[in-house]
């Protein structure tokens, strides 16, 4: 007599690896037989099988029969029904998604290619690659034997194979693997230690196959039963079975495939890469990757995001199409892999690299220097980071310090929770890498729209004014216990300090200093390194704190204001509820008000304040935050250098009189037109210097527009580049812009614009514009317009312009002068630009 148990599947992916996992980690604690049928396909999966479960193709609101049998099925039903109906839900948390590039690729006009000369795929992970192709060699590469020992020989080979692969991946676990790889490695596991994989094979066996070809086999079999899944998710598991099945096949017979070693920069192309293959190769030499197979959240596609590495999928047969040694361009932007490059498409990826190069240089001279503003007020900038692998690259981009470590995605990352000493050479290598720059390290911030599997809290109508953060510290004292320890000790380190966070009360920061306190005690006795003086600090997100501030500030040593938070408790509104989000609105009047008596007294105590919410990162709120006299800013690290460049441009009297102008505002846009029209005369002139090009290599019309269009991105006037080109090619559609002379006047409106701008070029050599044309272009002037500042300024400015060409003597002047700066003067006086 077995035991049943109805349900509908609540997984919105489905019953993929993981939920699988945690319920083979139950089932086989027990002798019964535990199963799972799909009453939608009918499919019934063995639920001590994690390959039999994700094979019955479970997916969302699917109607599922569980069904136990044996001695103990009694406790062995119980148990399944307890997790399935207060775990199981939350067992299906969002996987790490990459962006994808959706639809045609769209080629740009000054890049001609001829079909055959490139494939296109799927973008998984973005940029520009140019190397030489390597082809990675599939699994089975090895010949395996025909000959056949008894069949409990080989049985025996197998159960070998098996045992040893389980240690060996469970070694690596231990000792080698981080979090990310770990995880991967977790999986491999699950699949080694598969009794559906071991019964298909021993059938196979008995069938009368030797056991490599048993295991190649039951390969074969698994990936054609994961090829009819629906789920997307599930048929990415396919690499991971085939991948397992061939370290079986390596154990029997040796060493199946030498093994690719790099030894220049290349591209790597393959049918599918598995992640033991990814992570055998040395990643400084990948510098793109070129998949058959793929999605975007297979594990290999996961860990070259982490590494970086521009990466297409869905080049079908890659591995045919691609010869090994063949020069190739990987453009991971537009999608496409390019192998043979006429002298158009080299020059045309020369312009991009310029382009990029252009950018960074720009901003280069900012990347180490202090974040002073016109009149030399100082304000830090630093990053925002959740793992301490970004530290080396935030600090490269520029970053001060480190604003905040989001310590939770730690947590999060794994249904697991972090050892101490897991978290302790996590924390110790931030510190190491930063070189004695603050690392302000928050601790755990679970809660709200933050959940964590497994510390079972209750469900709340009300999450974010509900039981998180610094409030279930008491009950999860082990917990934080833990936490506070690896920082303690991490503490000897580097210049470590430690925020608080959903601080309401003077008691709550007590009890975490007596604990910080107790710690440090215990850790001395045991002569054990910390930094007894290591500062303690409270986020500032809970409205009461406010007006505790004296008090608060006789307790902590530092304070971060975390801006999402506290604007929605401060105008009482869910930033997640769409419908009222901009009723919390980071400009309301209201709210600067609010953070500037927050900073003045903190200040007027002699304590330290920063801010590292989302309006941190916002470059157009930058001279609010200066005003406000903040002493750090910590945001996304990628945008450092230019928040850096903006606060040199910025005068600190000038920001707090903006500010003050802002307070005295009675809605948010009245201060966002404050700001528009500040930022109007403090940022981009419609025309400067390194605008004009004097001597440009552009050999034709598409190479010229495209060059200018790149000009406004390296200045940081356009982010989209290719879409202000394609609109000037629209507006070229309509008629032709080459207006004799030796002149051409492209131009366009476009909301990509971030601000009005006129490029000049002089070409070192004419440009036929229009196949007919008689004379040569020497002079291109394109005028690109904000989309929102086009009513009038356009036409206007163009008019002037058009005018202007038809005198000789302003067209001799241009096209006499190679002076960047006295074309700029010329053209500004003579357009009566201001």
């Amino acid at each position: 007599m077995s035991l049943e148990y109805r349900f509908i599947c609540p997984l919105k992916n489905g019953i993929h690896a993981r939920p699988a996992n945690a319920l083979e980690l139950i089932a086989t604690k027990y002798r019964s037989d535990v199963l799972l049928q799909n009453e939608r396909n009918s499919r019934t999966a063995n639920v001590k099988s994690v390959l039999s479960m994700i094979s019955a193709d479970f997916k969302l609101d699917d109607s599922c029969r569980l069904i136990v049998s044996g001695d103990d099925e009694q406790v062995a039903y119980d148990a399944v029904i307890v997790y399935l109906k207060d775990g199981f839900a939350e067992s299906d948390e969002d996987l790490p998604q990459v962006e994808v590039e959706a639809g045609e690729v769209l080629i740009p006009p000054s890049l001609k290619l001829q079909a055959g000369d490139y494939y296109t795929g799927t973008v998984v992970v973005k940029g520009l690659a140019m190397a030489k192709a390597v082809v990675l060699n599939n699994l089975f590469t090895v010949s395996i034997p025909s000959a056949c020992m008894s069949k409990e020989e080989e049985l025996l080979r197998f159960k070998k194979a098996v045992d040893t692969l389980k240690c060996k991946i469970a070694d690596r676990i231990t000792n080698k693997a981080n979090r990310t790889e770990g995880k991967i490695l977790e999986a491999h596991l699950s699949i080694a230690s598969d009794p559906e994989l071991a019964v298909k094979v021993s059938e196979l066996i008995t069938g009368g196959l030797n056991a490599g070809n048993a295991i190649v086999k039951a390969s074969e079999y698994f990936t054609d039963v994961l090829k009819n899944a629906e789920s997307e998710l599930i048929q990415q598991r396919i690499f991971d079975v085939q991948e397992v099945c061939a370290c079986f096949v390596e154990e029997i017979y040796g060493t199946r495939q030498k093994k690719t070693v790099l030894t220049e920069p290349c591209i790597c192309v393959s049918q599918n890469l598995t992640p033991s293959q990814f992570l055998s190769l040395d990643k400084n030499y990948i510098k793109g990757l070129v998949l058959a197979y793929g999605g975007s959240t297979s594990h290999t596609i996961i860990l070259a995001r982490s590494f970086g590495i521009p990466t297409i999928v869905g080049v079908e047969q890659a591995q045919t199409k691609i010869r090994g040694g063949q020069e190739v361009i990987l453009d991971a932007n537009l999608g496409v892999v390019i192998l043979r490059q006429s002298e158009q498409v080299k020059r045309y990826y020369l312009f991009e690299q310029r382009k990029l190069n252009n950018r960074k240089n720009r901003y280069a001279g900012f990347t180490k220097a202090q974040a002073l503003t016109a009149d030399g007020r100082k304000i830090d900038v630093a990053a925002n980071i959740v793992s301490s692998q970004e530290a080396d690259i935030v600090f490269n981009n520029g970053a001060q310090g480190i604003g905040l470590f989001r310590t939770e995605m730690l947590y999060m990352q794994n249904d697991s929770v972090p050892s101490e000493d897991e978290q302790f050479v996590i924390y110790q290598k931030a510190a190491v890498a930063a070189a004695q720059r603050p690392v302000i390290i928050r601790t755990l911030d679970i809660g709200g729209d933050k959940h964590l599997t497994c510390l079972n809290l209750e469900k709340e109508a009300n999450p974010f004014l509900g039981y998180r953060a610094v409030r279930i510290y008491p009950e999860f004292e082990k917990l934080i216990t833990d936490q506070i320890c690896a920082i303690v000790r991490a503490s000897a380190f580097g210049n470590i300090k430690m925020l608080v966070p959903m601080v309401s009360s003077v008691e709550e920061i007590r009890w975490v200093k007596q604990k910080v306190l107790d710690i440090q005690k215990q850790m001395g006795k045991k002569n054990i390194a910390f930094n007894s003086k290591m500062p303690v600090g409270i986020m500032i997100e809970v409205p009461s704190t406010i007006f505790i501030l004296d008090q608060l500030c006789d307790e902590a040593d530092f304070f971060s204001i975390g801006t999402n938070d506290l604007a929605q408790y401060i105008f009482a509104v869910d930033r997640e509820n769409k419908k009222i989000a901009k009723l919390a609105d980071n400009l309301q009047p209201t709210f600067l008000r609010v953070l500037k008596t927050i900073v003045q007294q903190i200040h007027a105590r002699g304590k330290w304040v920063g801010m590292c919410g989302e309006m941190a990162g916002q470059v157009e709120t930058l001279p609010l935050l200066i005003g406000l006299g903040l002493d750090e800013i910590s945001l996304a690290s990628d945008n450092i250098p230019a928040v850096k460049a903006a606060i040199h441009s910025l005068s600190f009297e000038k920001c707090k009189e903006i500010l003050e102008s802002a307070i005295e505002c009675t809605c948010a846009d009245e201060v966002r037109n404050i700001l528009t029209a500040n930022q109007g005369t403090q940022s981009f002139s419609i025309i400067d210097r390194d605008l004009i090009i004097t001597d440009s290599d552009s050999i034709n019309k598409e190479e010229a527009i495209k060059e200018a269009a790149d000009l406004l991105f390296a200045t940081g006037r356009t982010e989209k580049p290719e879409f202000v080109e394609r609109e000037v090619w629209n507006r070229e559609a309509v008629y032709s812009t080459g207006l004799g002379y030796g002149f051409a006047v492209p131009h366009c409106k476009s909301a990509y614009a971030r601000a009005n701008s006129i490029c000049l070029m002089k070409f070192r050599n004419g440009i036929r514009w229009n196949p007919n044309d008689e004379e040569s272009v020497k002079i291109l002037i394109m005028l690109v317009v904000r989309q929102e500042d086009a009513a009038g300024v356009h036409m206007q400015v163009f008019s002037k312009l058009a005018r202007k060409i038809m005198y000789s003597d302003f067209r001799d002047f241009l096209l006499a002068s190679d002076d960047a700066g006295v074309i700029l003067k010329f053209l500004k006086e003579s357009l009566e630009i201001k």
